[in-house]
Parts: C-alpha cells; structure tokens; sequence
C-alpha cells in the first residue's frame, strides 16, 4: 500500500521540503540540529508518522505557482534517488488562492473537476 501525503503549497516552496524532512528523515534532516529535535522525533513516534511513499501537492495554476514547483523540483534533484518519494503536482484551474480547508468543505466539486496532473508535474526517485 502507498502511503500518500496531500498537501497544498500555501504561501512557499518551502512548506514541501519541511513536510519532506518531517515525514522522511532518512532522506533529508531538516531538523536534526533543531533545538527541539527530540520533540520532534517523540511527535513522529506518538503520532505514528512513517516514512511517505508520495507527496501531493496541490496549487494553483499561475505563473507564481509554476515558478514555486520549479523551485521545489530542483530542490527534489539534490536528494538522493534511491529512496526518495515521488511528488506529483495537481494544479486547479480558474483559481487565485486557497484560503482555508473551509475553501474545500465548500466548493468539492468544481475544484476536483478543474484539478488536472501533467507528467511534467511529476518527479520520482
């Protein structure tokens, strides 16, 4: 079975990478030198967080958004290939922001409907 991370960018990048070291950190450590490394590690304990086999992201589509997944991408190119989770990109047409998972309660429909994955939006180990 997959396990699969679904997340919007929010207002950076950098939200991936973060969620990235959380969730997998054999690939990446972000938090190693952290003052709170240990917190962070018993949270990843109590809350039962394994490692993520694929990473959702889900954006806009506009030309901030698409510069964002580029910059994630390249970010993505540093780690190392052999276990790192695949990221796949689902961009929602017609749409500026997401202001709060209320925006989702609200509008399920359309937006799925108008969410559309290219193959350029996808990266793999």
């Amino acid at each position: 079975m997959t396990d699969i991370l679904v997340t919007t960018r929010g207002r950076s990048w950098q939200v991936v990478p973060e969620l990235i070291g959380f969730t997998n950190p054999d690939i990446v450590n972000l938090y190693k030198y952290h003052a709170e490394n240990i917190r962070i590690a018993h949270q990843r304990f109590d809350y039962r967080i394994t490692p993520i086999d694929e990473f959702w992201v889900i954006t806009t589509l506009s030309e901030l958004s698409t510069r964002a997944t580029l910059d994630i991408h390249h970010w993505y190119t540093l780690l190392e290939t052999s276990n790192r989770p695949a990221i796949k990109f689902w961009q929602v047409e017609n749409t500026k922001r997401f202001q709060s998972s209320l925006y989702f309660k609200r509008k399920p429909q359309p937006d799925a409907a108008r969410c559309r994955q290219t193959d350029h939006e996808t990266y793999s180990g």
